[in-house]
């Protein structure tokens, strides 16, 4: 909660350094407690860890051919530090208390939202003027209260829906900041795939089926619809010239640079109908152009032991939406304070009771 109050918009110099502090204690307290319950771990999180283990191993060793080891480190800590705190946390496999943290945090996150339109500048996004973010960024904003919103509509499913409508009211407010106070879609992108599969898993089978054979008409009908009427690259805000970019970029590489990436620093170019110097807009190809495609298979296997560790199916939901984020901009996976927010409530659905405990098939 701290690291929450600490995260506002204004740049000060205390600020700076209470954030680096913070982040600094988390990782240590986190280390020990990974340390001293290792082997008491289920071989799930053991092996997550080990894979985190291995990717920041190389992430040091390629960065260190390039001489920017610890700007490397630092930026990929942010994908990291959040996934090793899920681990301590589910260990501790207290859900009243799980329950009551998340809780806490998303009454600070809505106090805070609020304060921020009184006390911070306005933002700018898209040409235009937007509403002011108490958090850093507007992404990171929108990622956090998205995160927020994602804990108050499982509350509401899971624990009652009448005796928790008054989360109907924060769910509401962060809509209506994510897409029209900021206009920040992928945020949003991450709550919509989290509320959709977890429906589904906890569907009845016939409904399943049935969800499959609208959703397969709903898409065929969608990918003729937008190939025809809408200009993609337009509504991907140039993510695909982006994208087209970075993969003839990357088919150009030499061998070595393909297997093993161009740098730290290498995804930050300069694309016609963009301003200045931008990344890929995609932590994949993020990936891939900077450490190259034994990166990009550490990430993946590191995701992939992630998704082992899960056991229920409302964390296994958070998980794809966490997923997508990354899919389609500069989601959560490398953004810090979204990722403590998005793994502190993964731990709370994995200590969940009821049907937060039903594993998704």
């Amino acid at each position: 909660m701290l690291k929450l109050g600490v995260s506002f918009t204004f740049d000060l110099e205390v600020e700076f350094g209470l954030n680096y502090a913070l982040d600094a204690l988390v990782i240590i307290i986190c280390g020990i407690v990974s340390i001293n319950s290792f082997t008491k771990m289920p071989s799930e999180h053991r092996n997550l860890l080990i894979s985190l283990f291995l990717f920041s191993l190389y992430v040091i060793l390629s960065s260190s051919f390039h001489e920017n080891t610890l700007e490397s480190l630092i930026y990929y800590s942010r994908f990291i530090v959040p996934i090793v705190m899920f681990v301590c946390l589910i260990s501790v496999n207290d859900s009243e208390l799980s329950e009551k943290k998340v809780r806490t945090v998303v009454n600070l996150i809505f106090v805070l939202s609020i304060a921020g339109l009184f006390f911070m500048p306005s933002n700018f996004n898209h040409g235009a003027d937007r509403l002011p973010t108490y958090f850093s960024g507007l992404h990171k904003s929108s990622y956090i209260v998205a995160a927020a919103m994602t804990a108050c509509f499982y509350i509401m499913i899971s624990k009652g829906l009448i005796k928790n409508l008054y989360l109907a009211i924060p769910i509401i407010w962060f809509s209506y900041l994510i897409l029209i106070g900021w206009e920040i879609r992928t945020s949003m992108a991450m709550f919509l795939v989290f509320a959709t599969l977890y429906f589904y898993y906890r569907a009845s089978i016939p409904i399943k089926f049935m969800s499959w054979l609208i959703g397969a008409f709903l898409f065929v009908f969608l990918i003729g619809f937008v190939l025809s009427q809408v200009d993609l690259n337009r509504f991907s805000s140039g993510r695909l010239t982006m994208w087209a970019f970075k993969m003839q970029m990357f088919a150009s590489a030499s061998l070595t640079e393909q297997l093993f990436g161009q740098g730290f620093g290498s995804d930050l170019v300069e694309v016609h109908g963009w301003y200045g110097e931008k990344d890929s807009h995609n932590n994949f190809i993020r990936v891939l152009t900077e450490f190259g495609a034994f990166g990009l298979v550490l990430l993946m296997v590191c995701l992939s032991y992630l998704y082992r560790a899960l056991k229920t199916s409302a964390s296994k939901a958070l998980f794809f939406g966490y997923l997508v984020t990354g899919m389609l901009s500069n989601g959560v996976l490398f953004r810090l304070v979204p990722g403590y927010i998005v793994f502190m409530v993964m731990a709370a659905l994995e200590c969940g009771d009821g049907n937060g405990k039903v594993t998704a098939k």
